[in-house]
């Protein structure tokens, strides 16, 4: 068991101490992998769609690290008036949003001419099997877990450019 001790006096300050017993480990512990930020060959055209302006600033920083070209939408409307106008390799899409959903936004742009083949990636925070389920009965193509990872916005990328 651990100790924590705490020293206080008014108008001075306080001193915290804190005791954990650690065991010493024999192995060496590897190295995390290094998230790289080269950007990729082949440059993708992405369409991304979050009501959360934080997540939508990360998400494009990170893509355009990757090279990626991105266009933002901020609800499923957006995006489905956006696709209608433009091509994109890739449409990464938030699943819960005001005006329109994202698995509603999909299920429409599933339909249209030139679009059945569209990568379409949900953005959830909530990754429950049953979310999972509904995204992929929608037409998307796969499901990426908030907070969004460089990495797995790369592999996502690598696996799903266009010949």
């Amino acid at each position: 068991a651990g100790d924590i001790q705490v020293e206080s006096e008014p108008g001075l300050g306080s001193s915290f101490r804190l005791t954990l017993p650690l065991q010493r480990c024999e192995e060496p512990v590897p190295s995390p992998e290094v998230e790289t930020t080269a950007p990729l060959p082949n440059p993708a055209r992405v369409l991304l769609v979050d009501d959360n302006e934080v997540n939508l600033k990360v998400a494009r920083r990170y893509l355009e690290k990757l090279g990626c070209r991105v266009t933002t939408a901020a609800d499923g409307q957006q995006a489905l008036d956006t696709v209608s106008e433009h091509d994109f390799d890739l449409i990464l899409m938030d699943c819960q949003m005001p005006v329109m959903t994202g698995i509603e936004a999909t299920e429409r742009i599933r339909p249209l001419k030139d679009r059945r083949a569209q990568r379409i990636f949900a953005l959830t925070a909530m990754a429950t099997p049953e979310e999972k389920e509904a995204c992929l009965k929608a037409g998307m193509d796969g499901v990426i877990t908030k907070p969004v990872r460089l990495d797995e916005l790369r592999r996502v990328l690598t696996e799903n450019q266009s010949s």
